[in-house]
């Protein structure tokens, strides 16, 4: 009512509601009457709003903005003519787009912590100026023109695949390394990262509430303090490069565990494996997709048979999912809030004292034996909770309510007779539910 009153002209973050129909591209203007309600104090976001009736277009998006939409949506339906989660999985791992990925494959990939190969990340940006920059040198280019060529390439990557926040972390830490480079300054991993975060926290410091930005500064970090140093550990009961490739999933996930707990607390007991399986075909997938996409307009039939062979590496990441998804825990149960960040924190600071503490010392037999009395008291804390459980539910129960997420699903017994109202959205916690109460057949559904 105050606003209708006392109308005033300004700008404001809005979060808008508008018909499922209704595909707006970034940089379009539109023209909409909307409920208005405030956002959560210390939101990004001002308002949200709520659209009635129908939204009107009255602006286009500039014309870079829109030769990209035009990209990405020529690959999503490149993708809709290939078969199996390998076509729904290909334009997250190309250009970003996630449209196409399904309740069951998101949590597939949840399951087995890979979800940061479902959309682009900043992996993906190391893997395109690394391409670009050997491109441009097996042409024999020179230092500058190579820097130059990398640059426009990132820029040009950026605007394609949306600047979410990983990607605007490996953006800016990436052209950093570049005019460190043009200035002809050798330049390590730590000082950029950290450079980077500054100057994209200055210019955006909602960016500190986001978990894919933080995610992605801790992945980085874990990976330049910890890969090589778990890797020399490694590499005295395994070749040095297979211990390389252990330690890099290793750091990461070490890193960014105690940060994906607030998101979910649970562990993902099959995470390292599965990313050291699917890890090396999401460049693989990156570079194909992106050649598809920006193929596709000029040569369609070029673009579908680069499409499809993209889609052996993103269909194999899937399957990866999946398996791994489907293992017994494939997510262990951890305290949530606070407890259970600084309780994993601190035995992940342990573990890794112990492995990269010098072997045969009093310290490293300390802390070794502090990391397994840990993870003893952790599995027999878990054993534990399985058998209390158990022992306190009436074995003549009546009604169960099953966790499934967002949704419902409530278990009626009558005698021998089950009755199941509603399902939820995840196949996979329903199944264990009912397996947990012994449930091995529904009368009525």
């Amino acid at each position: 009512a105050s606003l209708a009153d006392h109308p005033e002209a300004g700008s404001a973050p809005v979060l808008v509601f508008l018909d499922p129909g209704v595909a707006p591209r970034i940089g379009e203007a539109w023209r909409l009457t909307a409920r208005l309600r405030a956002a959560e104090p210390g939101d990004e976001v001002a308002l949200l709003a709520f659209a009635e009736g129908p939204a009107e277009r009255v602006g286009r998006s500039p014309p870079l903005l829109g030769a990209a939409a035009v990209l990405r949506e020529g690959l999503v339906e490149l993708s809709g003519t290939l078969p199996g989660s390998g076509a729904l999985l290909l334009p997250g791992l190309a250009v970003g787009d996630t449209s196409r990925v399904d309740a069951p494959l998101d949590a597939a990939m949840k399951a087995a912590s890979l979800t940061h190969l479902t959309a682009v990340s900043g992996a993906n940006c190391a893997v395109v100026v690394g391409a670009v920059f050997a491109g441009c040198a097996l042409l024999g280019m020179p230092r500058g023109a190579r820097i130059a060529v990398s640059l426009a390439a990132l820029a040009g990557f950026v605007v394609l695949v949306t600047p979410e926040p990983s990607v605007l972390r490996a953006a800016v830490m990436g052209g950093i390394v570049l005019l460190a480079l043009s200035l002809g300054r050798a330049t390590r991993g730590i000082p950029p990262l950290c450079l980077a975060v500054v100057v994209l926290l200055v210019a955006d410091p909602w960016l500190a509430r986001s978990y894919g930005f933080a995610l992605s500064v801790l992945a980085t970090a874990g990976l330049l303090l910890l890969a090589g140093p778990l890797a020399a550990v490694l590499a005295r009961w395994m070749p040095s490069p297979l211990a390389l490739v252990i330690a890099i999933p290793l750091a990461a996930q070490l890193a960014c565990q105690p940060v994906l707990l607030l998101l979910t607390p649970t562990l993902p007991l099959w995470g390292v494996p599965a990313n050291l399986l699917a890890g090396p075909a999401a460049p693989l997938a990156t570079v194909l997709g992106l050649i598809a996409c920006l193929v596709a307009p000029v040569a369609p039939p070029l673009a579908h048979g680069v499409a499809s062979i993209a889609w052996l590496p993103s269909a194999w990441i899937a399957a990866v999912a999946h398996f791994f998804a489907d293992l017994p825990g494939a997510r262990m149960p951890w305290p949530a809030g606070p407890l259970g960040v600084v309780s994993l924190v601190a035995l992940s600071v342990v573990a890794v004292a112990a492995m990269l503490a010098p072997p045969g010392t009093r310290g490293r037999r300390l802390v070794a034996g502090v990391a397994c009395a840990a993870v003893l008291g952790y599995a027999g804390s878990l054993v534990g909770i399985r058998v209390a459980t158990a022992l306190e539910r009436p074995a003549d129960w009546q009604y169960a309510m099953c966790d499934v997420g967002q949704g419902d699903a409530l278990l009626v017994r009558s005698h021998d007779a089950v009755a199941l109202v509603d399902t939820g959205p995840d196949p996979a916690l329903l199944s264990a539910c009912l397996d947990e109460l012994g449930v091995a057949r529904v009368d009525l559904l």
